[in-house]
């Protein structure tokens, strides 16, 4: 079963700890503001994928360790918002292959591409 979101903020915590990093400086690694960081350290915010994949790199794991086991009923996938959910749907397995596809395949410029055309389409929707 996935971690709850205060638990993922402690690993983030630890990992940057670990590494011997102000907040700052461990903003500055990950690309996002020091209001952005401390909701996903004190569990208010769901970090999005690559963020977590860019902590997991600099802690020297996995995004699963990060979030928890991604096997059995309760699946960890990607939402539409790039965020990480738990789910129960066994059509959400499209999803989880999706993502593992991404994360073991796609190179950034590629993510990056994909990330770009799926706002164009969700701004499409909303307009």
């Amino acid at each position: 079963m996935g971690k709850n979101l205060n638990e993922i903020g402690n690993i983030f915590k630890e990992i940057r700890k670990t590494l011997k990093l102000s907040q700052d400086e461990f903003c500055n690694k990950i690309g996002v503001s020091k209001r952005t960081y401390l909701r996903y350290e004190s569990g208010e915010r769901k970090a999005p994928v690559d963020i977590i994949q860019k902590i997991a790199q600099l802690g020297n794991t996995t995004i699963e360790q990060i979030i928890g086991d991604v096997s059995g009923d309760n699946n960890v996938i990607v939402s539409g918002e790039g965020n990480i959910v738990n789910s129960t749907k066994k059509s959400d397995k499209k999803f989880e292959n999706l993502f593992n596809l991404i994360e073991n395949y796609a190179t950034p410029k590629l993510i990056e591409e994909f990330e770009s055309k799926l706002l164009k389409i969700k701004e499409a929707h909303e307009t």
